[in-house]
């Protein structure tokens, strides 16, 4: 090889790492990007989902059946701090719904009154979301990503009702009552509308416990609609791990007088114990845990970017 050679091939070195250099710098400063990767983003948030409460024993129920598809919805505010082109932390700030659905017998003849019932449970809620999304340093203004989120929540209560209606098999007219159990008390009114009887909450404050904390997941797709505005749809997961019953919840029986738990002294939700339990029965309810399954869709944009 001779001089000329030598240098030729120096020269095209010395501009390839220049090249690669100058490269690598466009793409992880981030900065001279055309469209914003990195910073604040700040948006609404919304979505349908189907929600449940999970408790062993009523799950295990020869009588009640829990329904799993219980549509509802939510909405708030977002915020996402991406750290940089595949990492970011962000806070929801939630008016969230959730609850269950049931249905079933009250024992187990073939004649047995039916139960219908719903519980409704209103939530303030607050997840801190630890979120990824893919990035193609190569093609920086790609248009989709991929989208995923984990993190925990805590969640407040703002209301709290059960519904339910027992009716008899086989009558016409139908015949039934309808209960309606919160924190103002049990009462009940017949197919008329006439109020049958009420009772007070004995224990006094809430059927349900105040505050709710688990943990939410997340997997689905980003797209950019202009420079610094992203839509992104999303499929969602929520498990609760604490109890949201408020096991102290007690009342008077409206046809008896008797004090009862109202989630206390069952077998299930809605079935009260039967006499051959016998008077020494230990109550073991379990944790009634919240869960919900479903989607949401933000549009969020960056702010504080060029």
């Amino acid at each position: 090889m001779n001089i000329s050679a030598m240098k030729k091939g120096l020269l095209v070195l010395i501009a390839s790492v220049c090249f690669l250099t100058s490269d690598a710098q466009f793409n992880y400063g981030y900065k001279n990007d055309n469209v914003p990767v990195v910073g604040r983003q700040y948006g609404v948030v919304g979505g349908g989902i189907s929600t449940g409460i999970y408790n062993r024993d009523d799950m295990e129920s020869t009588q009640l059946d829990p329904q799993i598809m219980n549509f509802t919805y939510f909405a708030g505010a977002e915020r996402v701090r991406w750290y940089n082109p595949w990492f970011g932390i962000g806070q929801q700030f939630l008016l969230w719904n959730a609850g269950a659905k049931y249905t079933g017998k009250l024992d187990t003849t073939e004649n047995s009154p039916t139960i219908d019932a719903t519980t409704t449970l209103s939530y303030a809620k607050m997840p801190l979301l630890f979120w990824f999304k893919s990035y193609n340093r190569y093609n920086p203004e790609r248009r989709l990503r991929v989208n995923t989120f984990f993190g925990p929540y805590i969640a407040f209560l703002l209301d709290a009702q059960e519904d339910f209606r027992v009716a008899v098999p086989n009558t016409d007219p139908a015949t039934y009552v309808d209960y309606s159990f919160n924190a103002n008390g049990l009462r009940a009114t017949d197919q008329d509308g006439v109020e049958l009887g009420s009772s007070s909450l004995i224990s006094g404050g809430n059927i349900n416990s105040l505050i709710d904390w688990g943990f939410t997941m997340g997997a689905g797709v980003e797209m950019r609609l202009w420079r610094k505005t992203v839509v992104s749809l999303m499929l969602r997961t929520d498990l609760g791990m604490s109890d949201v019953e408020n096991k102290g919840a007690r009342v008077n029986d409206l046809t008896t007088g008797n004090e009862y738990g109202f989630y206390e002294d069952v077998s299930a939700k809605y079935i009260n114990l039967t006499p051959a339990v016998g008077a020494n029965f230990e109550q073991n309810r379990p944790d009634s845990r919240n869960f919900s399954f479903g989607a949401q869709l933000s549009i969020r944009k960056y702010f504080g970017v060029d």
